[in-house]
Parts: structure tokens; C-alpha cells; sequence
């Protein structure tokens, strides 16, 4: 029997037409309870629902028990407070998505029936939540599942929302307002119910009402339920963090492998800070960094003043092996905007024997004074050996550093960084000069006096200087009394050639140390945690390129060093070094040959044959430098090396003896565990002619 489920407001108006079947033997609806009238008593405005002027058959069914259901619902949800304002229950075309949800399946698991009715729900546009769940009890109650639209219900307003903001205007005047808040709920009488079934886990899935009372969304981005990341999307995303990969280029991985994926940028920050707020565990910062430090194995000292940390100074394991096999030449410099506190972060570089550039430690100091300083400089002092400390310390004029360097290092012959001290040549002394074509000549005049490389030269280039631009006094004070007077024998080339720098008469190699890390860094506002992170990545890539240097030069047999007398360096001296042999330049004015060796040893239980080195330097001399002198002669040479493996010294002897040149030389090594491929001799070979 066909029958009709008539809704009326409380002026007893029709408004919703069901139409559905009366099972026979039941009474019509006209004594339907008021009360379910009534309810729909504040939407007037349903009668927008009326299209044309006929009523619209909002649910074409054959199940009078599914109409009712929808009813009492309906009644249920209208039991709590008052929806909030605005809602557009009713006010849109209501769609049923029944037939989309029904199955006959069997589910192996609630696990799998959820994700089934999220992945029909993300194929219509509608996004499933749980509203219910209950799982069983004793007796015949069984596990069941309670599925809605993420739009079920209505807003139930309590006193937080009542809570102001406080925020100034244009004129800073504080002021408070209304928080902005709202609410997707709209009374929405989509329900799915799973019920576990038979003794195991299986489930079924039933369509309690498949009616929506609001459009359907268009997209699903923007919808933070349904962009929640997965657990092996999450997982990727704490990977690609500790990787240093931006958050955009995290989306663009995660949507790549998943297309069904509506993830937003503002879901990639929320996980970023879930996941880091888990992983400090409620510590502080500073406690967050001293953490990370020792789980890494990291080599670190800090002073406090009172419960603040003042100076925090940090290195790697294999940083100081490195340090101790290459400990000839480093490089000092401070950088900043690296923190949002401000701190200046000390970096010490030094460098390999295959002229890579090495990071030595950092510290984080504050403030910039010669007591920072010294301190810094005894934390690295401690983990040195007398046979391994530095030959040759690069910095800029900061006197501070100047006077530690002294006290913890005296026997380190200190350099200028020329740079620098070019950069502030140019800053004072160029507004000095009344045209451009004169400040050009003082500045070449002043080069080739830094270039000099004997001391004749550069008095003779002094005097130069001095007559030509004796009307620009001031230019020539500045010089004299800032940079000549004290410091000439830290930048000029006639003292600073006296000893071996590899070619480090400047601190760019800091410098590029710097913006490489800043590079990474990607803004100036981070806290020590994530600075060291980045500091950490870009350890573990140099260590890794360092080692990949070495083994490139013990196997890789450039074309140009086929040489027969080559054949005892190939692949026990680094290439870079043998580019500088072949490249040696012969001064016949002064008879002066210079030769820098720079041998890495890598196995430690393998002797080098020195004589057969020094053989292959002086066959080549002789015969380049033929026209020289014919009374020149080579009488004989000797060598020693020492190794001990138990404290990790080694000692290189040698000494040439001949008619035209006599010199002794002590060279200091490092022979390591087998374990460690770092290790190297640095050989300083000079011949001098007559």
C-alpha cells in the first residue's frame, strides 16, 4: 500500500513530502506525533526546497521503516542546543548517496571497512568521520562502527569561544576583540553503521540514511580531515626533514606517489611541529642541543652563567682525525644572522691534501672578546697533540683573536686575511684620491707591494709608493699606521713565503664555508636546534666527499701522470699535488726550485719509499735546470720513518747532503688506526742555488 510522510511547521503548514510504502495493516500518517512536526518549526525557509511551486521528492524510497529512520534522526540531532546561526540546513538541493555506499561485502577487519567507505567517500567528494564506536561487550553485544558526515551534528557553544584576542591597531592602542571562529557542522543526516559479524572479525557495512542536507564539496582540498598524512606519508616527511628538504618540495613528493592526495602546505607545517614538539620531549632548546650532541658522539664544552649558556663549542669525531693528519694551515672566522639570538657562530676550517676545504669545530660565542676567544682556542688546543698543532693560523685583524692565538698557539706563524685588509684599503683610502684614473694606480702600486716577493723588492715598491703619492698623505698614513707598520709580516708576500700556507693568504675558504652554510640555513630566525641540524647534514656530505677525494686519488690514474717517473707517486700523492709538480716553475734569475709533496698514507702497516720520491724530484730538476749551474751535484740522501701505532705519532726524518746545499727537516705525521682511511705527511722539499 503507497503511502506519503507529510512534514508540517508549527503553523501546521506542509513543507517535506516522503513517499514510501505502507506495509499493510497499518495505519495511515495523518495521527503522525506533532512533535515531529514541530520540529521543523524554525526552518521556514525550507520552503525554498519547493521548485516551480511543486513540491520536491526529496527521497523517493520503498522502505517505510529508512523513512522513519530518517525522522527520528533528524529529531535526535534537534535534541541538542540551537544550530548555529546561519547554517544552510534545508536551503540546498538534498542529494542521496545510498546506492554509493551499499555493499555486500564482507570486511576482513575494521580497518579495512573504514578505509573502504573513506575511499568511496573521497571518490564522491564527502568526507567520513567516526562518530561512534563501540567495541562490544560480554553477552550478545557486538563491536560496532558508527560512520557520519564530517558535517553531522550541530555547534554546541561553551565558554572558550566566549575568549577574546588581544591585538593592537594602527596607533598600538591594545584592544580586544571576538575570536574568529566557526563551525562545518550544519545538522548533516548522512549515517553509515559496521557491525562485526559471526565469531571473527569480519564485517558488514549498512547505509543507515544517505541523505546529505548540504551541497556536496567541490574539492576535498582545504578539508583537514581527509588531508591528514599517513603513517608511511608522515614517516617520509620526518626523512625529508632530517634531509633538509623545503616543505613544498615535501608536499610535491607525498602527491607524486599518492593522487589521491589533498594535502595543503599548512598540513605539511602542522606534522613538521607535531613531529619536532614529540622529539623534544618537553626539554628546552639549549637542552634539546646538548641532547643531539651526545647521542651524535659529538666532542663539546659549554661555560653557563647562571642558568644561561654562554659559550657553546662543538666537533666531530672524525673532524679532529682529520685535523690531526692535515694540521698545517686553518683558518678562523666568525659569521652571523645564523640564530635568532643573535649569537655569532665561530667556524675553524683547515685543509686537505687534496685541497678540499675541512670544517675543524663551531662554537657559538657571545660576546666577541679575547676571553671567548682564548677559550675556544684551549677547547681546540686540548684535543692536539704536540705533533699535530697548526703551522700556519688565517684570520681577519680582530685583535682579540689576534692576542689568543698568541697565548694558546705561539709557535703558529699568524696571517692576515689580504682580503680584508684590501677591502679596507678601499673603504678609506679611494674617497682620498680626486679621480678615479689616480685611486686605479695607488691601488695596483699597493697590490704589487703586497705581491713582493723579497724584501728588496717590497722596500723598493715602498719608496715607489711613497714618492709618487706623497700629496695624499692621509692615504699613506692609513696604510703605514694600520696595516704596514704593525702587521707587514703577516700579508706581505716576502715574510708570509717563508712558511707553508698552500696558498691560504686569505679566509675565503671560511668565507665559503660560511655561505654554503647559510645556503642550507635558508633564514636567519632559527633556534640552535635547528641550526645545528643543518650544521650536522652538511658534516656528514663533506666527510663523505673528503673520503671520496682520497679514494680518487689512490685508484685514478689521470692520462698526464703515465710518466715513468712518476709511477712511485701514482696513487700514494693526491692528484691536486701532482698537478702542482707538473706545473713547477723554474726561476733561473735566483736558482730557486720549490717543491710542496703532499703524500697521504692510507694504509698504516705500508712504508713510503722517500728516496725513490726525492730520485723522480731531482732527475726533473736537473735536467730542467741544466743551463744552471754544472757544478751542482747529488751526492747522496738518506731517510728514516717512525711510526707508533700505540699513541697514534709518527715522525718523517730526512735530510739531503750534497756540495751545493746541506738542510735538515723534521716533518710531524699522524699514523691512525686501520680502521680510519685519514692520514697524511706533508713533505716541505726545498733546493736552494748559489
Amino acid at each position: 500500500m503507497k503511502g506519503e510522510i507529510e512534514v508540517r511547521d508549527a503553523s501546521n503548514e506542509s513543507l517535506v513530502v516522503f513517499s514510501t510504502s505502507v506495509p499493510n495493516g497499518t495505519d495511515n500518517f495523518g495521527g503522525m506525533p506533532p512533535k515531529l512536526c514541530i520540529f521543523f518549526g524554525w526552518i521556514s525557509p525550507v520552503r525554498n526546497l519547493i521548485f516551480g511551486g511543486d513540491p520536491l521528492n526529496l527521497l523517493p524510497t520503498t522502505n517505510l521503516i529508512q523513512a522513519i529512520l530518517i525522522l527520528l534522526t533528524l529529531k535526535e540531532q534537534n535534541q541538542g542546543d540551537a544550530p548555529t546561526e546561519g547554517n544552510n540546513v534545508g536551503t540546498e538541493c538534498v542529494m542521496d548517496y545510498s546506492d554509493q555506499f551499499t555493499t555486500y561485502s564482507i570486511f576482513n577487519g575494521r580497518d579495512a571497512l573504514l578505509r573502504w567507505a573513506r575511499e568511496q567517500g573521497k571518490l564522491n567528494n564527502i568526507v567520513i568521520v567516526i562518530k561512534r564506536s563501540d567495541y562490544g561487550g560480554e553477552g550478545k553485544r557486538r563491536p560496532r562502527v558508527i560512520l557520519a558526515c564530517e558535517r553531522n551534528g550541530n555547534y554546541k557553544s561553551c565558554k572558550s569561544s566566549e575568549t577574546t584576542d588581544i591585538r593592537s591597531d594602527a596607533n598600538s592602542d591594545m584592544k580586544k576583540c571576538a575570536r574568529d571562529t566557526g563551525t562545518k557542522k550544519c545538522g548533516c543526516s548522512f549515517l553509515l553503521k559496521g557491525v562485526n559479524i559471526g565469531d571473527g572479525d569480519d564485517w558488514k557495512l549498512e547505509v543507515v540514511c544517505g541523505v546529505h542536507n548540504h551541497p556536496i564539496s567541490e574539492y576535498l582540498q582545504g578539508h583537514s580531515f581527509v588531508g591528514r598524512l599517513t603513517e608511511e606519508e608522515n614517516a617520509l616527511l620526518v626523512d625529508m626533514s632530517k634531509s633538509l628538504v623545503k616543505p613544498r618540495d615535501i608536499l610535491v613528493t607525498i602527491k607524486d606517489r599518492d593522487a589521491m592526495n589533498v594535502s595543503t602546505m599548512k598540513t605539511i607545517y602542522n606534522a613538521r611541529i607535531r613531529n619536532r614538539t614529540k622529539e623534544f620531549a618537553g626539554r628546552t632548546q639549549m637542552q634539546q642541543l646538548l641532547t643531539k650532541l651526545s647521542e651524535q658522539n659529538y666532542i663539546e664544552w659549554h661555560r653557563t652563567s647562571g642558568d644561561i649558556v654562554t659559550d657553546l663549542f662543538w666537533t666531530h669525531p672524525i673532524n679532529i682525525d682529520i685535523l690531526r693528519a692535515f694540521p698545517h694551515v686553518l683558518i678562523i672566522d666568525c659569521t652571523y644572522k645564523t640564530n635568532r639570538y643573535r649569537f655569532p657562530l665561530l667556524q675553524i676550517v683547515g685543509v686537505t691534501s687534496t685541497n678540499m676545504t675541512f670544517s675543524v669545530a663551531y662554537m657559538y660565542m657571545n660576546p666577541e672578546k679575547e676571553d671567548n676567544y682564548t677559550w675556544a682556542l684551549t677547547a681546540l688546543r686540548s684535543l692536539l697533540d704536540d705533533n699535530c698543532l697548526p703551522g700556519v693560523i688565517v684570520t681577519d685583524r680582530e685583535l682579540a683573536l689576534l692576542n689568543s692565538i698568541t697565548s694558546i698557539f705561539p709557535k703558529a706563524r699568524h696571517l692576515l686575511c689580504r682580503w680584508h685588509i684590501n677591502k679596507g684599503v678601499l673603504a678609506n683610502c679611494k674617497k682620498l684620491f680626486g679621480t678615479l684614473k689616480q685611486w686605479k694606480q695607488f691601488n695596483d702600486d699597493w697590490n704589487t707591494l703586497v705581491g713582493s716577493e723579497t724584501e728588496e723588492e717590497y722596500w723598493r715598491c715602498l719608496r715607489q709608493i711613497e714618492s709618487k703619492f706623497n700629496e695624499f698623505q692621509k692615504a699613506l698614513e692609513y696604510i703605514h699606521e694600520n696595516w704596514l707598520n704593525p702587521f707587514k709580516d703577516r700579508f706581505v708576500a716576502a715574510w708570509t713565503d717563508t712558511c707553508m700556507h698552500l696558498g691560504s693568504t686569505t679566509s675565503n675558504r671560511a668565507e665559503s664555508a660560511h655561505a654554503k652554510l647559510k645556503r642550507q640555513l635558508r633564514s636567519s630566525q632559527l633556534n640552535f636546534e635547528r641550526s645545528w641540524v643543518t650544521i650536522h647534514s652538511l658534516l656528514e656530505l663533506e666527510h663523505t666527499e673528503i673520503k671520496a677525494s682520497f679514494e680518487k686519488s689512490r685508484c685514478f690514474i689521470q692520462h698526464r701522470f703515465r710518466h715513468p717517473e712518476l709511477r712511485e707517486l701514482v696513487g700514494f700523492v693526491s692528484l691536486s699535488r701532482l698537478g702542482m709538480y707538473l706545473n713547477i716553475t723554474i726561476l733561473s734569475s735566483s736558482y730557486i726550485f720549490n717543491l710542496c709533496v703532499n703524500i697521504t698514507i692510507i694504509s698504516r702497516n705500508y712504508i713510503f719509499n722517500l728516496c725513490s720520491i726525492l730520485n723522480v724530484c731531482w732527475r726533473r730538476w736537473q735536467r730542467a735546470s741544466s743551463m744552471v749551474s754544472k757544478d751542482l751535484r747529488w751526492q747522496g740522501m738518506s731517510s728514516s720513518m717512525f711510526c707508533d701505532a700505540g699513541n697514534g705519532k709518527g715522525i718523517l726524518q730526512w735530510f739531503c747532503d750534497g756540495g751545493w746545499c746541506k738542510w735538515d727537516g723534521v716533518c710531524d705525521g699522524v699514523c691512525l688506526q686501520e680502521e680510519r682511511i685519514f692520514g697524511g705527511v706533508w713533505l716541505d722539499i726545498r733546493w736552494g742555488g748559489v
